[in-house]
């Protein structure tokens, strides 16, 4: 068995293709034997299918970048942080204890600060208990020569692009359920998923093309050969 390596971009079409499969051919059929009919909301489906396809290309994305203990910590925090603001700011619902949610949401804020931030705290504290140089493998230690330099601005990118990426996540994460508050609630949960499917099969290959597009890289291999 070969190992393949699989472009973010295009694992994230495959998972939307799993997505858009599993609401038409399963949940679709399921709904119209057991109601008779359909109900469509492809505006809010598009929409919410959008947010999921750029929350798993930012997801894959940051991993690549920072690793998944990294990126699952900032945007796990900052999902639970923008829903809370949906249904807080702009929906209007009331925690029943305000200051104890505020509380809570302030912890969270110093959490992922700490989580972001975790590869420079650790290497500070290695360095003053230990008097030994912590060799981070995310960032490159300070003392290096000019000919080094290049290489550790290259890490220091990619370390700020990885955390760029995973609070694209938890922005778009969070905000995934929110298109569906604006649907009639007859038509909410299981009944959304055929929308919702559809949604993500129309964005994942548009955003697909925008980033090849943007970033220019090779052409991508999609592998349909040794699937």
């Amino acid at each position: 068995m070969v190992a393949l390596s699989i472009h973010p971009m295009v694992f994230q079409l495959y998972v939307s293709i799993g997505i858009f499969s599993s609401s038409i051919l399963i949940v679709l059929p399921i709904l119209f034997l057991v109601e008779g009919q359909i109900v469509w909301s492809l505006p809010y489906g598009i929409t919410a299918g959008f947010l999921l396809v750029l929350a798993l290309s930012a997801s894959f994305l940051a991993v690549d970048s920072i690793g998944l203990a990294l990126a699952q910590g900032i945007w796990g925090g900052i999902a639970m942080l923008i829903s809370y603001l949906w249904g807080t700011v702009v929906f209007g619902e009331t925690p029943s204890h305000m200051y104890l949610s505020l509380f809570g949401l302030i912890l969270l804020l110093f959490g992922i600060m700490i989580v972001a931030l975790s590869e420079s705290i650790g290497d500070r504290f290695y360095t003053r208990y230990t008097g030994i140089q912590y060799q981070s493998a995310l960032l490159p230690t300070r003392d290096e020569d000019d000919a080094e330099s290049s290489e550790k601005m290259r890490g220091l990118r990619k370390y700020s692009q990885g955390v760029l990426w995973a609070c694209t996540v938890g922005i778009s994460g969070g905000s995934i359920l929110a298109p569906m508050h604006y649907v009639p609630e007859d038509n909410q949960g299981i009944r959304f998923l055929p929308s919702f499917g559809v949604g993500t099969a129309i964005c994942s290959p548009i955003i697909l093309i925008l980033y090849h597009t943007i970033t220019n890289e090779p052409q991508l291999q999609f592998h349909v050969k040794d699937a």
